[in-house]
């Protein structure tokens, strides 16, 4: 599913006398945040227009429920627990918000686009095979979740075609020229560098331990003790900005 400290667990809101799930898991990550819906098909696949129906019909139930949690963290804010077990509240004014509703179908047919009323919010379909790719790919929450936004705001395509996407994504990137950047931010001294937003070749591909490091040093952050007025949520600012550096970067 991604990084345990940037995963939180469905919790349960009050809504009137009862009681509504949020979300099947939260990727949360500096200002944005994506409710995952994940819908698995339990019985042996049936033939392509059963399958094809039962798809369209877990889609739409997961864009309204997706739609449904984020109007409800809005309203009140709600204590979640990450992968780690960490608590934290999650408050929904302080997001911005995606939706995905993640298929774990081991036979989707042939070029199935699922479709869905608009939910207010970018929204993506991913096969379980897309997600695990992306973050094979990029080893790098902010960088899923940059993709995820930027995935939603394309044209859809057929579930189990986003390594396609990806890779058309990644080599504009390439061809792409550079981003001027203000060098009065930093001052003197430092080295510029330029890299795809999208890397070609699998993050970690290269000759170094450079992701290898990163993690420990994520772990680290995430496992030390906390002491004085340091917060879990400073702990999660932390580990999101260690997160954020471009995955094209990180070797060098």
């Amino acid at each position: 599913m991604g990084p345990a400290d940037f995963v939180f667990q469905s919790s349960l809101t009050r809504k009137g006398s009862g009681q509504r799930e949020l979300g099947d898991r939260l990727l949360l990550n500096g200002k944005r945040g994506a409710v995952i819906q994940i819908k698995s098909r339990t019985v042996k696949p049936k033939g392509d227009a059963e399958e094809r129906a039962w798809i369209q019909k877990v889609t739409k139930k997961a864009m309204s429920q997706a739609k449904g949690t984020v109007r409800m963290l809005r309203l009140q804010p709600a204590d979640m627990v990450s992968g780690r077990g960490t608590a934290r509240s999650v408050t929904g004014d302080a997001y911005e918000w995606m939706a995905v509703s993640l298929l774990d179908h081991d036979q989707v047919p042939d070029a199935m686009v699922p479709t869905f009323e608009p939910i207010g919010m970018p929204a993506l379909t991913l096969t379980r095979r897309d997600w695990d790719f992306l973050f094979d790919q990029l080893r790098s929450t902010t960088a899923v979740l940059d993709y995820l936004f930027r995935a939603a705001g394309a044209p859809p395509i057929a579930l189990g075609d986003e390594p396609v996407r990806y890779y058309e994504l990644a080599a504009a990137d390439a061809a792409a020229p550079p981003v001027d950047i203000d060098t009065e931010l930093v001052g003197p001294g430092g080295r510029r560098f330029s890299t795809p937003l999208l890397p070609q070749v699998p993050a970690g591909a290269g000759q170094t331990n450079t992701h290898l490091v990163i993690r420990y040093a994520l772990e680290d952050v995430a496992t030390s003790m906390l002491r004085d007025d340091i917060s879990e949520y400073d702990r999660q600012t932390v580990l999101a900005d260690l997160d954020r550096l471009p995955v094209g970067m990180r070797e060098e």
